[in-house]
């Protein structure tokens, strides 16, 4: 009876090994990908989001691991800095310039800020179609 049951625990791992044989070192597999996009988008504590990070980092994954980086210090601004960020934002969503709002995009990209890069994008796109 407990035969059987041994092997499937056998065999079951001999597959996850070789599963993770088989993903590279600096590949970014969707799953991967997945925990990253949801890190970015909903992770709020800090620590988590540097150790997932440092998780990335021994991935081969740097890119990543600096956003994840940039998304916890983010986090960690003092408020009055994230209320001047803040009112930044509000002043660029009502902005005509595709220009500058392509450039601010990109800068907010760049600090970890993606959901409002993509808030900006999609402002973007409006202006396009009018």
């Amino acid at each position: 009876m407990l035969i059987p049951v041994v092997a499937g625990v056998a065999v079951l791992s001999g597959l996850a090994w070789f599963q993770s044989r088989r993903v590279k070192k600096g590949e970014l597999t969707p799953e991967r990908e997945k925990v990253f996009v949801s890190a970015m988008a909903s992770m709020k504590d800090t620590a988590q989001l540097r150790g997932l990070a440092d998780k990335y980092q021994q991935m081969g994954l740097p890119h990543e691991a600096e956003m994840l980086r940039k998304r916890a210090a983010l986090r960690d601004l003092p408020k009055e800095i994230a209320d001047k960020r803040h009112e930044a934002f509000k002043k660029a969503m009502s902005s005509t310039n595709k220009e500058a709002l392509a450039a601010f995009a990109g800068a907010l990209e760049s600090e970890g800020a993606i959901g409002a890069a993509e808030k900006v994008r999609q402002r973007i796109a409006s202006l396009l179609k009018d």
